[in-house]
């Protein structure tokens, strides 16, 4: 499957239609595109778009701006996030809180290791957390396995703290964390 400038019905170079749902795929004409609609809206289209839902008009897209405090609410625009502030302040609060509490938690497990000297290293980073499964936009709400993460090179223990704080109420399986970094 081509992935750059070729057209990824028939390999021609210099491809210049864009599929507007994904943005990703590139067809060197319109008929390309439309004779690849099957195969690429099922097996490529749809697992490589990263579609986000607007948290106040339930419009969806790939480029919606994140809430900064959170990182947890979507928008299509600042009249939007302005609409939705009332609604979504209580529950950015209570997020923001528990990633807190559990990294408070997590710390107990984790205490400062006097042994050796590491001169400005951080385990809690200076930019926002995120979740790294975001199961709501990829498996699904409702997927019900056991879960198996491999973080290599963690770095910043926060993401780990989201994404377990972000599972859905309704996630009663298990979460298996594999951390890995250098030191």
């Amino acid at each position: 499957m081509p992935r750059f400038s070729e057209c990824w019905r028939c390999g021609t170079p210099s491809a210049t239609v864009i599929c507007h749902s994904c943005g990703v795929a590139k067809y060197c004409s319109n008929k390309c595109k439309e004779n690849d609609i099957a195969r690429h809206n099922d097996a490529e289209c749809r697992p490589v778009s990263i579609v986000d839902t607007c948290s106040s008009c339930r419009k969806t897209g790939s480029l919606l701006q994140k809430c900064t405090g959170c990182y947890r609410a979507f928008y299509c625009n600042p009249t939007c996030q302005k609409n939705h502030r009332h609604d979504h302040k209580v529950e950015c609060k209570r997020t923001v809180a528990k990633i807190k509490t559990l990294a408070r938690s997590l710390s107990h497990y984790f205490p400062p290791n006097f042994s050796r000297i590491c001169v400005a290293h951080y385990y809690w980073g200076n930019a926002p957390a995120y979740d790294y499964l975001n199961l709501s936009e990829s498996e699904g709400i409702d997927y019900s396995s056991t879960i198996n993460l491999l973080v290599l090179g963690v770095g910043d223990l926060r993401n780990v703290v989201m994404t377990s704080a972000s599972l859905p109420d309704s996630f009663t399986n298990k979460v298996k964390f594999t951390l890995n970094d250098s030191d």
